[in-house]
């Protein structure tokens, strides 16, 4: 289930409803793991039986993001570019002196251009993520799902809010 929680100050204060629906209510210690993004509060104590309840309600809402992220980038359409991605295309790497000299930040996402010479140009990309960033096990089931390359790329690229607020994804 999910609930909607309003933070009041600097305090995050769950429900008591929450902590009985997740069977927490009666537990006088609980652990709080911290993710970016998340934070998922368990038992302190648990049984094999919690645990393997616990890790498959995991594993269902990350299924469930991935298909809102899937139906966010919506169907490859075979536009061609989908398909000329290639995940074994390598990351600009420079040494940190390079990068220094050069004045950015080190582990700054690098992009190159070739001009009419044939001269290689390398600067910042001016984005934080792209396609390089997704785990290679994610971008096959992504694209054996039929999920476009391009559209995730761009939601990558452009930070797009693509869950909650206004958003709603599309169909799949």
């Amino acid at each position: 289930m999910k609930f909607k929680l309003n933070r009041t100050g600097k305090k995050l204060d769950v429900p008591d409803h929450v902590l009985r629906i997740s069977g927490l209510s009666d537990d006088p210690a609980l652990e709080i793991h911290a993710f970016d993004g998340a934070i998922v509060i368990t038992k302190a104590q648990m049984t094999a039986m919690d645990i393997i309840t616990l890790t498959g309600a995991l594993q269902n809402l990350s299924a469930d993001l991935h298909v809102h992220l899937a139906k966010a980038c919506g169907k490859c359409d075979e536009c061609g570019l989908c398909a000329a991605f290639d995940e074994d295309d390598e990351k600009i790497i420079l040494p940190p002196h390079i990068l220094e000299e050069a004045g950015l930040p080190p582990g700054c996402k690098l992009t190159a251009d070739v001009d009419e010479d044939g001269n290689i140009s390398v600067f910042e990309a001016g984005y934080e993520h792209d396609l390089s960033d997704v785990p290679a096990s994610l971008l096959d089931c992504f694209r054996e799902a039929g999920v476009c390359m391009t559209e995730l790329e761009e939601r990558l690229m452009t930070d797009d809010i693509v869950y909650g607020g206004k958003y709603c994804a599309g169909e799949f």
